[in-house]
């Protein structure tokens, strides 16, 4: 019988995800700020959010990877409107400090643990020998992201940065609808996922050390990205900029990941090997942070954005594909859970120093530091990542 290509099925999920995705992780800021939140009180809200996620994270992907009965096409929707209820209260809610920073808390963990969820559900259905194409899909969620992203920043602008999490609620709502209609992994997997006992975490980390060392160089690679990303505002409007600038500048990196997540698989099989890809985008990461540090306006710094294409967009599904290639099949779950928290802790480190060293020493001194540790993550990533070898079959 002829497998079903998932790919667009998938894509569409991405794609209303990012929606609100791009609300909690790109729009946080600017909303704080005009909450009279302070450059350090908005990394400190940040960086809470991160480290409730590396507290929760690991028991929801064990959960996943053990639950027989709630699976993931269920378990993403809970999460999502659990987002959608949180964004309507901040909405109707007064703005009051302590409860403002709870909420945009709770928000962005629900939104990291989404999104490594979705990770897993794509994974889930290529191991059961369904059609799916993840780089591309992926792409188009970023597309959907950049898209998101410059429509909010200029009704900022024009409104006010209480457009943003009504968004935000629409966006989980549509993610709810479609994530309910993707199909449940074939009864193949669903049998190997039961005569397959997972790891426990501490037996994971100690079957896969190196894969665990990999992950720490990820915390260092990302500092830079979080720098920018979470402090986007700041960095454009040192450069003269606002938030219609913010928006395209998020844009811009947004719409390059379509193109370059697309032509991941071809990339792929041209160079022959995710490690290789892995190195070249972790240097790349380090580039477009120290161009971004150099940039005299934004001019230059939308050109550093076009880096993502070399970056970010290629990092992403490189480490997905790392993971289904090093880590077993019952743990790849737990495997992309733990790619995904390098990135939430460097969110933590980077959210509360990020905001310190705003108000210290300004965005020069923090971008230039992050550059500077995304240089040391990305050469001690050419000394413990693992040479991968390609599967007979790969989506």
């Amino acid at each position: 019988m002829k497998t079903k290509n998932l790919t667009a099925q998938y894509a569409l999920i991405q794609s209303v995800f990012w929606i609100s995705g791009c609300c909690t992780l790109t729009y946080t800021t600017p909303f704080l700020q005009a909450r009279g939140f302070t450059n350090t009180e908005i990394g400190v809200t940040l960086a809470f959010a991160s480290c409730l996620t590396i507290l929760l994270q690991p028991f929801v992907a064990a959960f996943a990877d053990r639950s027989k009965k709630l699976t993931l096409n269920r378990l993403i929707p809970l999460l999502l409107v659990l987002t959608a209820i949180l964004s309507v209260v901040l909405v109707l809610m007064p703005a009051v400090f302590l409860p403002t920073a709870v909420l945009c808390v709770l928000l962005s963990t629900l939104t990291r643990m989404q999104n490594s969820l979705l990770t897993s559900l794509s994974s889930e259905q290529v191991q059961a020998g369904g059609k799916l194409n993840f780089s591309l899909a992926r792409g188009v969620g970023s597309f959907s992201f950049a898209v998101a992203s410059m429509i909010i920043g200029y009704l900022i602008d024009s409104v006010s940065t209480d457009i943003v999490f009504p968004i935000c609620a629409v966006g989980a709502v549509l993610a709810i609808a479609v994530i309910f209609a993707f199909p449940k992994p074939a009864a193949r997997a669903a049998r190997e996922k039961a005569a397959e006992e997972p790891a426990s975490l501490p037996e994971f980390i100690r079957e896969n050390g190196r894969f665990v060392g990999f992950a720490v160089c990820l915390v260092l690679i990302y500092l830079s990205h979080i720098f920018i990303n979470s402090f986007t505002i700041q960095v454009v409007m040192s450069r003269g900029g606002s938030g219609s600038e913010m928006g395209l500048a998020s844009a811009i990196g947004g719409f390059l990941e379509l193109p370059a997540m697309a032509l991941f698989p071809y990339i792929l099989k041209k160079v022959g090997s995710v490690s290789t890809i892995l190195k070249m985008s972790a240097v790349a990461m380090t580039v477009k942070s120290l161009i971004t540090f150099m940039a005299p306006n934004l001019g230059w710094f939308y050109f550093a954005q076009a880096l993502q294409f070399f970056a970010y967009a290629m990092l992403i599904p490189a480490c997905v594909y790392y993971v289904n290639r090093m880590i077993a099949s019952k743990d790849k779950v737990k495997g992309q859970s733990l790619v995904d928290m390098a990135q939430v802790l460097a969110a933590v480190i980077g959210s509360v120093l990020g905001g310190v060293f705003l108000d210290l020493r300004g965005v020069d001194f923090m971008l230039i530091i992050g550059t500077a540790v995304s240089g040391v993550g990305a050469l001690l990533l050419f000394f413990i990542i693992q040479k991968d070898k390609a599967p007979e079959t790969e989506a």
